[in-house]
């Protein structure tokens, strides 16, 4: 069992991105604020914003940036057993001890370059229907992270973390991209193809599709939302360029794509027909 619990993205400038994602896409004010992170919190879902550092750390023979800005955060069962699972198959890995409320956590280096930060899952009930988690506002509705090989990454997450790869659910009327193994997977939460999404980077994705953005290139989150309308309208007022994608790829869910003012693709959808998942 596991849960996608939040997302960390490198951002340039901390002000302009607090007034976009708190004001415009309707997150709400930071739950904490400092010089070089914000970060957002709904019921569900964490998003932290990271101001990266220009600071240079000499190691033996290299030199690195000190900071790690972006990464996906899972909680998953049985933390123990997959860190046993990762040193038996020789994973990149470090164990960062009590680093989340006093909790061991897992840094985990995928096959695509792309971080995992990995912790104990929170609740045995935690994560078992994305689509029926109560939540207000918005949570995070999947993760998409860009793979060169897509099955390579596919199977060190089946293989080092227990995850189940599903089938991808396209709508009538699909749009033309490719949901072959090989260039798309899926390890749902939910029926709506909520999780982590492993892409293919496919150049002609945004023209063949009419598309002002190319979602297959350099991953992105998605976030859902209740109300897609006031969020676009929102975006339009700030003369934000958008992609209005409409239910194209995923059954039931209305999607929109645009640029975050640090360049990153962010993507906002919402669960069609409009129905109210919340318990409230």
């Amino acid at each position: 069992m596991w849960t996608l619990s939040g997302i960390s993205i490198a951002v340039h400038d901390l002000e302009l991105s607090e007034h976009f994602y708190g004001k415009v896409l309707g997150l709400g004010t930071p739950k904490e604020q400092g010089n070089s992170d914000l970060i957002f919190a709904s019921s569900h879902s964490v998003l932290r914003l990271s101001k990266p550092s220009n600071k240079l750390i000499k190691n033996k023979n290299s030199v690195f940036k000190s900071a790690l800005n972006s990464y996906v955060m899972l909680e998953i069962s049985d933390l123990e057993k997959k860190e046993a699972l990762l040193e038996n198959n020789g994973a990149n890995f470090q164990k960062l001890s009590g680093s989340k409320d006093n909790a061991d956590t897992l840094c985990i280096s995928l096959p695509c370059q792309n971080i995992l930060v990995v912790c104990e899952l929170g609740s045995p009930n935690f994560g078992e229907d994305i689509d029926r988690v109560t939540f207000k506002g918005w949570k995070l509705h999947h993760v998409n992270i860009q793979a060169a090989d897509v099955r390579k990454s596919v199977q060190f997450l089946c293989k080092n973390l227990g995850l189940k790869e599903g089938n991808w659910r396209a709508p009538d009327g699909k749009g033309d991209f490719s949901i072959k193994p090989r260039d798309l997977s899926v390890f749902p939460l939910g029926a709506f193809n909520g999780g982590l999404h492993i892409i293919k980077p496919d150049p002609g994705f945004a023209f063949r599709n009419n598309f002002a953005h190319n979602p297959s290139i350099g991953g992105h989150p998605a976030i859902v939302v209740q109300n897609i309308q006031e969020v676009k309208s929102r975006l339009e007022a700030e003369d934000v360029l958008i992609t209005d994608a409409g239910t194209y790829a995923m059954v039931d869910m209305h999607q929109i794509y645009c640029l975050d003012p640090s360049g990153n693709v962010i993507e906002i959808n919402q669960y069609k027909p409009a129905r109210s998942l919340s318990r409230d």
